[in-house]
């Protein structure tokens, strides 16, 4: 027989055990409270305590031992209360399973977008998210934007308004242009939807180079593809650190990263490509890799930057740099009179004050071979002259490769 008291009292109990720290017991609570004779009493006094309790974890219990209560999942007052302490729902699938299949709560969902409250700002946004029900909340979009444009909003919350004002863009600019005006300020927010729906938008989207660029070196594989795809449709280039970014992909451990990278690169302007790597190639920075670039991928065509950088140029390490790219560059310049700048450049380079400098000239004389023969004589100097044994052996053997 159903007996009152004892039900209240091992409810009490049961819902006393699920605060506790020790874990052990709380599958026990659990149980009791999910009987069916107890479902009616069970769910008044958890929806009570989810309201009065204040702490983060018993509040997470209450919840979670609630949604188990038979008939718990189709009662409206419960879904309720689990939209008011949303940030406690995404603990547990059952919770988040519930909700999305409670559709008919989502408006009560968007009006909490708005509470002063940030974590339940959080929560109800987390859970729009997931419901994907986005038709509905196309009328939100300004209260999205609203939650991107506060400095005090939690960044969580700012992901999951930046993922669904995603869907909408393409049919309004003025919400793609706050989402790129969002991810300039904080590249971070730029996620795989967010940067599959900007390459979307294509010209539009020109302003969002800079944070897609930084995204290109996220740990996420799937945003650097979704960045590489929406790069290859905006197709412009202002910013270097796209470039750099793009370039540190060419050792990607993956073929689709790799290519898609090359492929963005080969449509770039050269000259600020160029440009870009002789920036890259001072900060003495994966200098092989800036040089296999170069060579396989520029070419002559850099010669005259390279020229151009050198004369300006008055840290050693970078004339050392220059210089040798030079001769690997040159190997192939059907250009007689810039093949005779070169040749100058090198040649002055013989007699600098940094061995590396001077090494490096030898080396690039070396590799043009018989078109380095004007320099014979300069490089018998030094092979007679030089104080340094390195840069002696390396000259004798230009001469070898000239002659």
């Amino acid at each position: 027989m159903w007996n009152l008291k004892k039900v209240q009292k091992e409810v009490k109990e049961a819902i006393a055990i699920l605060k506790l720290k020790n874990g052990d017991i709380k599958e026990t609570a659990r149980s009791i409270l999910s009987q069916y004779d107890y479902a009616s009493y069970s769910i008044s006094e958890l929806l009570k305590e989810l309201k009065d309790e204040g702490s983060q974890i018993p509040k997470r219990e209450i919840a979670n031992a609630l949604i188990r209560v038979p008939g718990a999942r189709d009662d409206e007052k419960v879904i309720l209360a689990l939209i008011e302490a949303p940030r406690f729902g995404e603990y547990d699938p059952l919770i988040t399973e519930t909700l999305r299949a409670k559709k008919k709560m989502l408006p009560k969902l968007l009006q909490y977008l708005t509470d002063e409250n940030k974590h339940v700002r959080s929560g109800a946004i987390k859970l729009i998210d997931r419901l994907r029900s986005f038709s509905e909340v196309k009328s939100s979009v300004p209260v999205l934007v609203d939650i991107l444009n506060n400095e005090d909003e939690l960044f969580a919350t700012k992901i999951s308004a930046a993922r669904i004002i995603a869907e909408y863009i393409n049919a309004d600019d003025n919400a793609a242009q706050e989402l790129i005006k969002a991810i300039n300020k904080d590249p971070d927010l730029v996620t795989e939807p967010v940067a599959y729906s900007l390459g979307d938008l294509e010209p539009k989207a020109k302003g969002a180079e800079v944070p897609l660029a930084k995204a290109l070196k996220s740990t996420s594989f799937s945003t650097r593809t979704a960045a590489i795809y929406a790069l290859k449709q905006i197709g412009i280039f202002n910013s270097k650190e796209t470039i750099f970014n793009l370039f540190s992909l060419l050792r990607d451990e993956d073929d689709y990263i790799q290519s898609g990278a090359r492929s963005i690169l080969s449509k770039a302007p050269e000259e600020f490509k160029i440009l870009s790597f002789i920036e890259l190639l001072k900060t003495n920075d994966k200098k092989k890799e800036v040089f296999y670039f170069f060579t396989k991928d520029i070419g002559p065509n850099a010669i005259p930057y390279l020229l151009n950088e050198l004369n300006n140029e008055t840290d050693p390490v970078n004339k050392a740099n220059f210089l040798l790219l030079l001769g690997k560059l040159s190997n192939k310049c059907e250009d007689e009179a810039l093949l005779s700048k070169v040749l100058n450049a090198l040649i002055q380079g013989l007699s600098n004050e940094n061995k590396w400098v001077r090494y490096n000239s030898c080396t690039s004389l070396e590799l043009l071979g018989s078109k380095s023969k004007p320099a014979l004589k300069y490089l018998e100097e030094v092979s007679k002259n030089e104080n340094n044994k390195e840069v002696r052996d390396i000259a004798l053997s230009a001469i070898s490769e000239i002659k």
